[in-house]
């Protein structure tokens, strides 16, 4: 409720004359077309058997009116296993267990009402309602258990956005509907209420200024589908003895359709730009690898399918305890955490990627025909990455972990030392592989990284970067 008072009264501000009906319709437009990626916070409210502590996080993508949501969270779920105190109200101990979000839907504003003008990708004070629609899930897991459970639901909300220089402020709530499975299924009700407030990077549609382009296509899709199974019966006799065979086949045929048709593509040319780079490593999964954030810079080539990317950053990574192998490609054992801690590391690294989009279009049954040489606005990107990290000032989150490592140094004299302890961990390569999306100049990547000479420290980025667009 206070994020909606805030906005409000920021309205009074928002001073532009809107009497010209050209001048309406342009705002209109651009109300609908805007984009970015930021971050959302909330605390999804799941029943009264579930507690929400801390704010969930998620990565909020929206380019037009379609929204994608990616985060993270704990909750506890809490047992009356302690009996009572002396006032008779049940004790209860916190079982936690960290969550994962998922979401896909519709964020569509209300054009006729609003406040305000853009008048440029900089310029900007434009204030309107919005309402969304969507479908998600929420996954949890217990920390050190197997036990997990996962919720999907359809939600429906209303909200308000007010549109600022480089940035926007969202704020809103959603009422979710749905089911649950899993160990704790029962412990869920079926349906969430979520306030949410979003800081969402403005892609600057109206900066880069994409071109609509046509390109040619190919649409298929199956029609006709028949399918038939057959039973035979068979006889053999080996050695005196007959043996019965049951084989059953099965027959299918399909009309494969192809149809040629043409696709848009907003393209913005070849984009250049440097900026700023936000990370954060294993965010919430506290019980075996601290959380930590790195920060660092970005700078950013993309031309057709082709990426590029060179990025230094620093700050504090998390380590775990034990690998899953003796390997360094292995990854950190999620089941002992006695000694999590941290390292300081400055790396530096290039990727090598290529934009995926068309691939995954064609999973859905569409096929672009172009040569790749038009770079689309909205891009959803892969590749590889390989570089060097300086690593050093290994800290334990537990005190008494450096002798129970010295004691596992002793009993394994044969396996190299950064293989067991953090503290023999060294500077060496670093490489792994990443997954992203743009929208305009802003960009959310889930970036596995693997250390050589760091192997404890192996984990999973997920970044947040921002690009100010060079040759413009």
């Amino acid at each position: 409720m206070r994020c909606f008072i805030l906005l409000f009264l920021l309205v009074p501000v928002l001073g532009m004359s809107q009497t010209n009906s050209k001048f309406k319709e342009l705002q209109k437009k651009i109300d609908n077309q805007h984009a970015g990626i930021g971050f959302e916070f909330y605390k999804p409210r799941f029943g009264k058997r579930i507690i929400v502590n801390e704010p969930w996080v998620d990565f909020n993508m929206l380019t037009s009116c379609f929204e994608a949501k990616v985060g993270f969270g704990e909750i506890e779920l809490p047992e009356p296993v302690l009996g009572f105190n002396d006032e008779y109200v049940a004790v209860y101990k916190g079982r936690k267990a960290f969550g994962s979000h998922l979401y896909f839907g519709i964020n569509a504003p209300f054009t006729g009402l609003r406040l305000g003008a853009q008048n440029s990708s900089i310029m900007k004070a434009r204030f309107h309602p919005v309402i969304t629609w969507g479908i998600g899930g929420y996954r949890t897991w217990e920390y050190n258990s197997d036990k997990q459970s996962t919720m999907y639901y359809s939600s429906l909300g209303f909200g308000a956005r007010l549109r600022l220089p480089l940035a926007t402020l969202e704020a809103g709530i959603n009422w979710g509907a749905g089911f649950s499975t899993g160990d704790h299924s029962d412990e869920w009700r079926y349906h969430t209420v979520k306030p949410y407030i979003v800081i969402r990077f403005d892609g600057r549609k109206q900066r880069l200024d994409p071109r609509m382009v046509t390109v040619g296509a190919t649409a298929y899709h199956v029609e006709n589908f028949n399918s038939k199974t057959t039973k035979s019966t068979g006889y053999s006799t080996v050695n005196g003895k007959t043996y019965k065979t049951e084989t059953t086949t099965t027959y299918s045929s399909a009309d494969v359709v192809v149809n040629k048709t043409k696709v848009g593509l907003e393209d913005i040319g070849p984009f250049f730009g440097i900026g700023p780079k936000l990370s954060i490593n294993n965010y919430r999964r506290r019980h075996y690898i601290p959380a930590t954030t790195m920060f660092g810079a970005v700078a950013t080539g993309r031309a057709g399918w082709m990426v590029m990317n060179l990025t230094f950053e620093g700050g504090k990574l998390g380590h775990g305890t034990t690998l899953e192998g003796e390997s360094w490609k292995e990854q950190v054992d999620d089941n002992d955490d006695f000694g999590a801690g941290t390292l300081k590391v400055n790396q530096f690294y290039f990727d090598l990627g290529l934009d995926i989009s068309p691939a995954l279009t064609a999973m859905l049954g569409l096929v672009r025909d172009d040569d790749g040489s038009v770079t689309t606005f909205n891009a959803v990107t892969a590749g590889w990455s390989i570089g060097h990290a300086i690593i050093g000032d290994q800290a334990f989150a537990n005190a008494g972990a450096g002798s129970q490592f010295d004691a596992l140094l002793l009993a394994n004299p044969d396996v190299a030392p950064e293989l067991i302890d953090p503290r023999a961990s060294g500077s060496g390569r670093v490489q792994g592989w990443y997954l992203g999306v743009e929208i305009g100049v802003v960009a959310f990547r889930m970036q596995r990284l693997k250390y050589k000479n760091a192997p404890l420290a192996n984990n999973t980025y997920y970044s947040l970067i921002y690009r100010f667009p060079l040759g413009r």
